[in-house]
């Protein structure tokens, strides 16, 4: 996923600032990661106190739209609340909008 990312910032050329901007900030942040014997995916500790995780602290890895996103514990609860108070009526509304059932 990074190296895509990558190849787009090296052609993208509309706004040099923001370009530079995000490849400062992914360098700063990135690191290459490795899975550990229990199956994880380390993070480096520069990446996970920026994001507000904790050193025992749940993470939840949600996959979605061809991209994963981290969310610290609480965050997640958070969108789990919000989503499952408007499941119904976004189901309503693909519903009307497709063959979905």
């Amino acid at each position: 996923m990074w190296k895509r990312n990558e190849e787009i910032l090296e052609r993208y050329r509309n706004n040099p600032q923001a370009r530079q901007n995000v490849q400062f900030m992914a360098q700063h942040y990135g690191a290459d990661s490795d899975v550990d014997p229990s199956g994880r995916v380390v993070l480096s500790p520069q990446l996970r106190e920026r994001l507000g995780f904790q050193p025992k602290g749940k993470v939840w890895l949600v996959y979605s739209n061809k991209a994963f996103t981290l969310y610290t514990d609480a965050e997640y609860q958070k969108q789990l609340q919000l989503r499952e108070e408007n499941l119904l009526r976004d189901v309503e509304v693909i519903q009307r909008e497709t063959d979905f059932v």
